[in-house]
């Protein structure tokens, strides 16, 4: 037996092949460490419980400890949270704030239900699922769906809802129709928008719907410049109106950039018609 003041121990010693006797004070101090281990955990809890003491139901307070926020299927109305309800045709969406909850695909929101997107002919749900757009050749008018056709010597182009008609090579559009091209003499057709649909030949210059020939004069060169009228002078010489004629260099100067006047050179300015030094 051990001593007094406890209980006793019996154990068997593998050294001394022998019961042994410890006393009961180790057994004691660690019952005593159990206990108070415990008493700090449930004392933590309690404080943090009252460090929140305006936390309202279903909810808990946020993981950076500062104030509260609703638990999963509530959301917070004022300083309380109230239970998510779902319509028919909806899911949760598990967030605390908003409605917490969303239409399915197909379905769409209105006055706290999800009415079911109605599709029409020739048409198909869009990529977020809440409305439609209509197939290739086909436009939007209204809630239908209406066939984009083209005309004879036509055909349609575009992406969905910016259809146009663009008509063959050799045809024009005219109104809701393709007509062909009449071509003048010394012309050909082009594939720029011009309401012709044809432009001259090099050389020719169009007139009240004709194509005339460009004179050139000496010293001068066909250009398509706009501002040219179909030429333009050699540089050195500078257009006039009934021809190119030749830029007089006085002394002291050099031709200008554009190779239709003249410059003078440092140190001297120009004076009239002449360059005198500074």
């Amino acid at each position: 037996m051990c001593g007094p003041g406890g209980f006793a121990v019996y154990a068997f010693d593998l050294r001394s092949r022998s019961t042994g006797c410890y006393r009961s004070q180790s057994l004691w101090s660690l019952f005593r460490f159990y206990v108070v281990g415990w008493f700090l955990v449930v004392l933590g809890c309690s404080s943090l419980a009252f460090a929140n003491p305006d936390i309202p139901l279903n909810a808990g307070p946020r993981p950076s400890g500062s104030g509260w926020e609703c638990n999963t299927g509530f959301i917070r109305s004022g300083a309380t949270c109230i239970e998510v309800v779902v319509p028919d045709n909806g899911h949760a969406t598990g967030r605390t704030s908003g409605s917490g909850w969303a239409c399915n695909r197909g379905y769409m929101r209105s006055e706290g239900t999800c009415e079911k997107v109605q599709v029409p002919e020739n048409a198909f749900l869009n990529a977020r699922g809440v409305g439609w757009t209509c197939e290739r050749h086909f436009r939007r008018e209204g809630d239908q769906c209406i066939a984009v056709v083209a005309p004879e010597n036509g055909f349609v182009t575009g992406t969905h809802g910016s259809y146009r008609i663009e008509c063959d090579w050799g045809f024009i559009r005219v109104s809701d129709s393709c007509t062909r091209i009449v071509l003048p003499e010394n012309a050909r057709l082009t594939d720029r928008r011009r309401e012709s649909g044809w432009v001259c030949l090099r050389g020719f210059r169009e007139g009240d719907g004709v194509c005339e020939p460009i004179s050139v004069p000496a010293n001068g060169f066909l250009s398509d410049s706009f501002a040219s009228r179909g030429w333009e002078c050699e540089r050195g010489f500078f257009r006039t109106d009934v021809g190119c004629e030749r830029v007089a260099i006085p002394e002291n100067a050099h031709l200008n950039r554009r190779g239709d006047g003249w410059d003078c050179s440092p140190p001297y300015r120009r004076q009239l018609s002449r360059c005198v030094r500074e």
